[in-house]
């Protein structure tokens, strides 16, 4: 029988002694070893770079509480807070708006301003709003209101 480098025909030893095809690929060993080293040296030298770098954390928050005199939310706001080198910023993608701080809840009360005053500059500029503006100032509308 010929035998190719991908499948070689063998005779099976079973009771019925059929013929089988058994794929065995040919691999040169030292080629795949020297491309597992260079992926490893590769991966040992990002790890080095990357101890440079400052160390960040995040977590998701929802805020319940505009804390702004005058308002109110009528239903919670996503907010991310990002912590690095001890700078705290407090983000809503929603409305694409941060506010930051030396601390997390100095972070939150800035971004809590910078909303309001978000939604104030878009309730005064209304009428010529463009498209996205627009989308934040109806979202906003709905779940910010003066308190009475």
């Amino acid at each position: 029988m010929a035998q190719s480098n991908l499948v070689s025909i063998r005779k099976n030893e079973t009771a019925d002694a059929g013929w089988s095809k058994t794929y065995t690929p040919e691999y040169d060993t030292s080629t795949a070893y020297d491309s597992l080293t260079e992926v490893n040296e590769n991966v040992n030298e990002l790890k080095e770079k990357i101890k440079g770098y400052p160390e960040r954390t995040t977590k998701n928050i929802s805020l319940s509480n505009i804390g702004v005199t005058g308002y109110r939310l009528t239903e919670p706001l996503q907010v991310t807070i990002i912590a690095e080198d001890s700078v705290f910023v407090a983000v809503s993608y929603d409305l694409n708006t941060f506010g930051y701080g030396d601390t997390e809840a100095e972070a939150i009360q800035d971004l809590r301003e910078s909303i309001v005053e978000y939604y104030e500059d878009l309730k005064g500029d209304r009428e010529n709003l463009g498209k996205v503006p627009q989308c934040d100032f109806e979202y906003l509308d709905r779940i910010l209101k003066a308190k009475n």
